[in-house]
């Protein structure tokens, strides 16, 4: 039985240190969500890019959302694209966001004027709260499978923990008071 806690109080430790990052981010978050920590302290600045969509009958028959992820490719941009829309002259409008920025883009005549607005940190706290992928971003994506792996430590840990206290013999009467508490306050 040795080996058995040696093995859970290792894997609890070690599995503690994996997740605390991402704890103390939800945490803040959570905290954020309902007390609003931060404002919108964004800023804006412009660029421009030759594109190349064509805008061909074809063209302005494509889906818009297949053309708002070829423009976001084009422009090396990651992130969703909603309100997409196309004028009559054929002017394109969308907008593409992900956690701390808001891209809001404008391609007249092959050239994409790009709006970039930028988000303080608590914006991508916030955003990464319940996110699970960008569209385009790998590295970003992997949030959502250090998500998955966080919550299945976290009840391992809390099982792995229940037993590890259950085995200390001269420690079960301060934990079952601990226990009772943090259950009574959970309740509040």
């Amino acid at each position: 039985e040795g080996a058995v806690r040696k093995w859970f109080l290792r894997i609890h430790l070690y599995g503690g240190l994996l997740c605390g990052a991402y704890l103390v981010i939800f945490g803040i978050t959570s905290l954020d969500f309902n007390h609003h920590l931060s404002g919108n302290d964004g800023e804006t600045h412009t660029w421009q890019k030759r594109v190349n969509l064509p805008i061909d009958e074809a063209a302005k028959n494509q889906k818009l959302d297949d053309v708002a992820r070829r423009l976001g490719d084009e422009l090396g941009l990651a992130g969703w694209a909603w309100g997409t829309r196309r004028e009559t002259n054929g002017d394109l409008h969308t907008t593409i966001g992900r956690p701390g920025r808001r891209y809001s883009i404008t391609v007249k005549g092959g050239v994409a004027e790009v709006q970039v607005e930028r988000f303080g940190l608590f914006s991508i706290l916030r955003a990464m709260h319940g996110l699970k992928g960008v569209p385009g971003s790998a590295l970003i994506s992997s949030w959502g499978w250090y998500t998955e792996v966080t919550t299945w430590f976290v009840v391992f840990m809390a099982l792995s923990g229940v037993y590890l206290w259950s085995r200390r013999r001269h420690e079960r009467r301060v934990g079952l008071y601990s226990l009772v508490a943090v259950g009574a306050a959970a309740l509040v």
